[in-house]
């Protein structure tokens, strides 16, 4: 392996098809930021966002073994993280505040 190949000529042979935790994780937190409809984003974004996150536990487990990316999957692991901690919190602000017109 030479330093011009760096990681990824070292891991030619893993499938980019299970690398799927920071598409998940990405599109829970593009979610927030490209959508106006609070209220509709979070129930997108939570089941993208827990999707996330186990993908990133497997990839995470698959990367101890040297089958992936620890980066990637750790990336992706924070990502979902943040996108569905996001949808949790506003979904506890909407339950404790039932004056919104959200829940009308």
């Amino acid at each position: 392996m030479t330093s011009e190949g760096g990681l990824e000529e070292g891991l030619g042979d893993i499938p980019r098809g299970k690398e799927l935790a920071v598409w998940f994780g990405g599109a829970s937190v593009g979610v927030w930021l490209c959508c106006p409809f609070w209220t509709l984003t979070c129930f997108v974004a939570l089941p993208l966002g827990l999707i996330g996150l186990v993908c990133a536990r497997i990839e995470y487990l698959e990367a101890l073994d040297g089958r992936a990316h620890r980066r990637r999957a750790v990336t992706g692991g924070v990502l979902s993280l943040v996108g569905t901690a996001a949808a949790i919190v506003y979904l506890v602000f909407l339950v404790s505040h039932p004056d919104l017109p959200a829940q009308g």
